[in-house]
């Protein structure tokens, strides 16, 4: 539920996940277990932004 509403915020707001998502778990969680929850979510939703981006290619072939 955390990920979802930390979904629709960043689409709205404008706001990183990782900064929404990061109170919930860390109420619960140690901080590291809580960053560690993030890892595959973070990066799966930057690669779905870069991917979707018109210049992805050319910026994949230039770096």
């Amino acid at each position: 539920m955390t990920f979802f509403l930390a979904g629709i915020i960043k689409g709205v707001r404008e706001l990183g996940m990782p900064v929404i998502t990061m109170g919930v778990p860390g109420v619960i969680l140690s901080p590291a277990e809580a960053a560690s929850l993030l890892l595959v979510p973070s990066f799966a939703t930057d690669l779905w932004q870069f991917l979707d981006h018109r210049d992805a290619g050319k910026a994949m072939a230039r770096f």
